[in-house]
Order: structure tokens, then C-alpha cells, then sequence
């Protein structure tokens, strides 16, 4: 019972903050032009001052665990691999990178680091952090790989696909 109770806390507010989005746009209180104005100044402002903030604050030499972050990368090289061989089964073939993306990038940057503080403080933030700091790099060149190769007006030149990461 203990276990339910603290997933419920660490659950419970971010699904009350989900569904409180759901009903404000469902009664017409949040629209399209919010959300994409909202967005926007949460990944380009919000976000990188949140991770600088809790990166700032963390003894690195002390809580750097290399391990974790090879693993995670390999994770995300497996489940984009993964990701990529299923989507060979998507029609239209154009759709098939939006696919690969929508399954391989993780929603780390807004419900992942809500959990990690909510379940660990300021020190499971921070790291979850620098985590999520390394691996946007990864991200966006897997994510320009593979958007590139089902690009319809062309196929991607090497020296293209360079500027595009």
C-alpha cells in the first residue's frame, strides 16, 4: 500500500496538470495559438533555464555516473533502430520519419523531469538534467537522419544532412 501511495504522489499532481490542460481546452479556455505560443516558450525559455539551473546546481565530480549514460544512449540507438524497422510498415512512405521520431524521442524534457523531481528532489532533477541535456544532442541528429532520408521533393545529400544536424 506504501508503494501506491508514493506513486500516487509522484503521479498524482502531474495527471491533475494534465487533465486540468484537457478540460481548459475542451471548454475553450486554452486554443491552438496558445498552445503553440505556450510551447514554444517553454522548449526555447522555460526548459534550457530549468536544465541550466539544475545543472548548475549539481556536484558533478560527485554524481556523474558514465555508466547511465552510455546506457541511456544505447537504449535510444536500440529503440530508434527498433522504431525505424517497424516503420517500414507505414503507408504513405513519406510519414515514415514523423513515425520514427514520434516513437524513438522521449518525453523526458516535460513529463520525465516533472517525475524525477517529484519522485527525487532537486538532486534526481538535476541529474535527470544533465541526462536530458546529452541526450537532445543525440535527438536531433537521429531525428535529422531520419526525417531527411523520407524527405519527398529530394533525397538527402551527405553535405546537406551535415548542415541539417
Amino acid at each position: 500500500m506504501n508503494f501506491l501511495l508514493d506513486t500516487l504522489n509522484v503521479t498524482g499532481p502531474i495527471f491533475i496538470i494534465v487533465m486540468t490542460g484537457l478540460a481548459l481546452r475542451r471548454i475553450g479556455l486554452i486554443n491552438e495559438p496558445f498552445l503553440v505560443v505556450s510551447s514554444r516558450l517553454v522548449f526555447s525559455l522555460c526548459l534550457p533555464a530549468l536544465l541550466f539551473s539544475a545543472i548548475v546546481q549539481l556536484d558533478i565530480a560527485g554524481m556523474f555516473n558514465p555508466l547511465s549514460f552510455v546506457v541511456t544512449l544505447v537504449a535510444t540507438l536500440v529503440t530508434f533502430a527498433l522504431s525505424w524497422l517497424a516503420a517500414l510498415a507505414t503507408k504513405p512512405v513519406s510519414d515514415r520519419g514523423v513515425v520514427v521520431q514520434a516513437c524513438f524521442r522521449s518525453n523526458l524534457g516535460v513529463i520525465g523531469l516533472a517525475l524525477c523531481a517529484n519522485a527525487y528532489g532537486d538532486e534526481g532533477l538535476a541529474i535527470a538534467s544533465l541526462l536530458m541535456a546529452s541526450l537532445t544532442i543525440a535527438f536531433n541528429i537521429l531525428s535529422v537522419l531520419v526525417l531527411s532520408a523520407y524527405q519527398e521533393d529530394r533525397a538527402p545529400e551527405l553535405k546537406n544532412l551535415a548542415l541539417g544536424v
